[in-house]
């Protein structure tokens, strides 16, 4: 289409706006994610925007007071600690600590103190629950994988019945386990029982209350043993026909040629298991009513953050809370995709 114009009796024609084939395709892209777009900004970004505002105010979503600006106070109030040497190893902590400080823990005659014992707390807890579930939930989903990649009768029965309890909700799978890691009519028990085995208090001993909840996470890694079972199905048969040729057996072909081919799996799902316990929040608060007892010991970081937000009302302390755990999650995943390149195997990496 041209337009034209007379200036000055001189008929001036404007030639038609033409677009590249690429241009096109760009123009339809960015209209065709513009929903996702106006979604992410608004649902997404808005609110951790907005979440990084309020984690520098002081605000009681409770008050008819608007956010209060404080600075950096509730990122101190975190992170504070506070080192005294005591005259005795049993001498109180309050009587050594300045205003303020709690104890934390102690080391002889040296006290540790924190303005905010239960942050250090449910660190700590989330920390030894992903040290104990993390590791075990890889294991066991690798080995189901292995055993579902067999050509065995009814083997998609067994993959399906594995996979199963992962969709089923985190309160109905902890009122289940509720049944099953009782101590005097829990169901584990009654079988450890049968070999003269007394069984502990799974749910009530701050000593087992973290390797009960672990066992409780073996219960959803169907998830991760299908991703697993996808990455066994992708190694290259060629590849253990050559090493039966070498006279390789089945644990050095295991060793040599499975793991390292399944590496890019390992690496996201212990990526995926990292952020999925550091958000582990559903099977303890119901578990324990949401008091994280016998004495703290099953009061995750998420449980904290969310009675600092909804039972405190304090959103700006929930909110310097969260970004917290935000940044400790991206320093670790961080530090696991900086080792990847030493052991994740990649095809097309140039070779030294």
């Amino acid at each position: 289409m041209s337009m034209s114009a007379a200036v000055g009796g001189t008929k001036i024609t404007s030639k038609p706006t033409r677009y590249s084939l690429k241009q096109v395709e760009i123009f339809w892209g960015f209209l065709f994610i513009l929903p996702w777009l106006v979604g992410l900004v608004i649902f997404t970004a808005g609110p951790m925007l907005t979440s990084l505002y309020l984690s520098f105010t002081d605000y009681n979503i409770t008050s008819p007071e608007g956010p209060k600006w404080v600075g950096g106070r509730n990122y101190s109030r975190m992170l504070s600690l506070e080192f005294k040497t005591a005259d005795s190893t049993d001498e109180n902590a309050d009587a050594v600590l300045s205003p303020g400080y709690s104890e934390l823990f102690r080391v002889g005659s040296t006290i540790v103190g924190a303005t905010d014992v239960l942050f250090w707390k449910s660190m700590k807890v989330t920390l030894v629950f992903a040290l104990i579930a993390l590791p075990s939930s890889m294991l066991v989903a690798l080995g189901l994988a292995i055993i579902g990649n067999l050509s065995l009768p009814f083997i998609r029965l067994f993959r399906t019945l594995f996979y199963l309890p992962s969709v089923v909700p985190g309160v109905a799978t902890a009122l289940i386990f509720q049944q099953i890691l009782g101590r005097d009519t829990g169901w584990l028990n009654k079988v450890l029982a049968l070999f003269q085995i007394q069984g502990p208090a799974w749910l009530n001993d701050e000593r087992y209350i973290l390797t009960g909840l672990a066992l409780i996470a073996l219960w959803g890694i169907g998830n991760a043993m299908v991703i697993y079972l996808a990455g066994l199905q992708n190694v290259p048969t060629e590849l253990y026909e050559a090493a039966k040729v070498d006279g390789a057996n089945a644990v050095r072909r295991f060793r040599s040629i499975t793991i390292p081919m399944i590496t890019p799996v390992i690496l996201y799902n212990l990526v995926t298991g990292l952020i999925g316990t550091f958000q582990y929040f559903t099977t303890a608060f119901v578990l324990t009513n949401g008091s994280g007892n016998p004495n703290y010991s099953a009061y995750f970081y998420n449980m904290y953050l969310y009675k600092t937000a909804f039972a405190f009302s304090d959103m700006g302390y929930a909110s310097a809370l969260a970004w917290i755990l935000m940044l400790i999650v991206l320093a670790i995943t961080a530090g696991v995709f900086l080792s990847s390149g030493k052991w994740v195997f990649q095809p097309n990496a140039p070779r030294s």
